[in-house]
């Protein structure tokens, strides 16, 4: 599966979707259209995302905007950012601190564990079984590790905006 024909099913998974539950929903809906082949290279490609933003700086913002956040809490926020779709994906890349476009109010909704798993159901649904998606995440996130403090200084707009000080 072609990178652009991903961000298009995760574009169309997005229309009239309102949360992570929806657009779980939708986009298993759609996948379950696919052949398997094309689910699996779906999921693979969304495994691949993952790792791709597996980076400190992310966490760290992550982290800002949550108030806090684990390893897992961490995962679930770079499956809702794979689910913002390929330009806010692709800035927050390039400028971290440009996650707070797409986001409202004080305590804004940053985790969607499940997204991931539309396609495995959706396959699951088709083939009687889950299929085997490897992530291959590295030892460490990418890039450089942060302190409480460092972290507030390195984003210090994310900071100001959710109440974290330097």
């Amino acid at each position: 599966m072609t990178e652009d024909k991903f961000w298009n099913l995760i574009d169309q998974s997005r229309q009239a979707s309102k949360n992570c539950k929806t657009q779980t929903a939708r986009l298993q809906q759609i996948l379950s259209t696919l052949p398997p082949t094309e689910i699996v290279e779906f999921q693979q490609v969304f495994a691949d995302k993952i790792v791709e933003s597996y980076r400190w700086d992310l966490w760290g913002v992550a982290w800002l905007i949550g108030k806090g956040c684990s390893d897992d809490g961490f995962e679930y926020f770079c499956r809702w950012l794979i689910g913002q779709g390929k330009t806010v994906y692709r800035q927050a890349l390039v400028d971290p601190q440009s996650i707070m476009n797409c986001l409202e109010g004080s305590h804004p909704d940053i985790e969607c564990e499940e997204l991931f798993y539309a396609g495995m159901e959706a396959y699951e649904a088709i083939m009687g079984e889950m299929p085997f998606i490897e992530i291959a995440y590295p030892r460490h996130p990418v890039g450089e590790p942060w302190t409480s403090k460092e972290v507030v200084e390195r984003f210090p707009q994310v900071a100001q905006r959710y109440g974290k000080e330097s």
